[in-house]
């Protein structure tokens, strides 16, 4: 049994690699495992083992030596998660919260916040926006 939870069918250790190679362009570009190890500040060969789960679960096209670039798949999951973190880290900066902490808060807080929340959440924002007297 995996010690990880999972949503979606992936573990949130692997959500977090696909968010990775989005952020850092895998929807065009290939993205080299070294820059996803130092941007998560974890070893080549666990993003070797979890970019071979990937692969093989539809959501990355690899090219050896070269790096991964997402599917189709991995950008629709990948491109909703990081909207997921943005609305959230937006709303954590409208109530206060300097924009480091929000960016750290709004990463855990993904995982975790339900679909519900986050429309409610998207709605206050609206509101906000709508009268101005936030």
């Amino acid at each position: 049994m995996s010690s990880q939870p999972k949503r979606r069918g992936i573990s949130i250790s692997l959500e977090e690699y696909l968010t990775t190679i989005f952020k850092e362009g895998g929807h065009d570009n290939l993205v080299k495992f070294r820059k996803i190890a130092t941007y998560l500040g974890t070893t080549q060969a666990s993003v070797t083992e979890a970019m071979q789960r990937l692969v093989k679960d539809g959501y990355l096209y690899y090219f050896p030596y070269r790096g991964v670039r997402l599917t189709e798949k991995g950008i629709e999951l990948a491109s909703s998660i990081v909207k997921k973190e943005n609305e959230i880290r937006n709303f954590l900066i409208l109530i206060g919260i300097d924009e480091k902490e929000s960016e750290e808060l709004a990463c855990i807080l993904e995982h975790k916040i339900s679909d519900n929340a986050i429309k409610k959440i998207r709605e206050f924002i609206n509101n906000c926006a709508l009268n101005k007297n936030f």
